[in-house]
């Protein structure tokens, strides 16, 4: 009897731990839509602040799982709230919604998509480009060092803030730099920004993220 009494409560315990997003959160305006997820500028009632609230797509999350070897891969919230740069956008908390919907908690960056100011080639990015291709650089840096491939560096998931510069932002396809993830046969990412031996299903490692930040910085 103790030990299903352990089961159930076990139980109730998970389904506790999930979010009820919409009595916590109050959403202004939608920011972005990816593949995977949306992302909304919202007011967290509990951390009494405006936050970036960021909704994933289970059903497109596990197709993107499958991808990779069943190894030890972090979630995208693991190797978010791992990460503290001033270069990279803060994630707070992550977890499961009352929907099953994995969730996180970033903060609101005012600001504007590099991607954006690449096409624009306006003065701010004549009058700013040497500084934000150090700070990618600065983020990159301290990211690889964590012992991540990031595999979608691209100008898409960067943003230019208002105040503080650059921000990378989204890690929905990060691997650990081992092994297992190194492996031939993955394609994930953007395509202008892949490297030839992602694109030949060859091995890969850090150098792929190295080959896009190139490519984004001659943007």
């Amino acid at each position: 009897m103790g030990i299903l009494k352990k089961l159930f409560q076990r139980g109730d315990d998970s389904r506790a731990n999930q979010i009820d997003l919409k009595s916590r959160f109050q959403l202004i305006s939608q920011m972005g839509l990816g593949t995977m997820s949306k992302v909304w500028k919202a007011e967290d009632r509990q951390l009494q602040k405006t936050v970036a609230l960021k909704i994933i797509d289970r059903e497109m999350q596990e197709q993107i799982n499958a991808k990779f070897p069943k190894a030890d891969r972090p979630s995208e919230g693991e190797v978010s709230v791992s990460l503290q740069h001033p270069h990279i956008v803060k994630t707070y908390e992550y977890g499961v919604s009352t929907n099953n919907e994995p969730f996180l908690v970033m903060e609101h960056v005012e600001g504007y998509g590099l991607q954006q100011l690449t096409t624009a080639q306006n003065s701010s990015m004549n009058k700013y480009r040497l500084r934000w291709i150090v700070q990618i650089g600065e983020a990159l840096t301290y990211f690889h060092s964590r012992n991540f491939i990031h595999r979608d560096f691209c100008p898409k998931n960067i943003l230019v803030a208002k105040k503080g510069g650059i921000k990378l932002i989204d890690f929905g396809l990060v691997v650990p730099n081992t092994p297992p993830f190194q492996q031939p046969g993955n394609r994930t990412g953007t395509a202008d920004y892949m490297a030839p031996e992602l694109v030949k299903r060859q091995k890969t490692d850090q150098r792929i993220d190295v080959y896009s930040y190139a490519v984004t910085c001659y943007e």
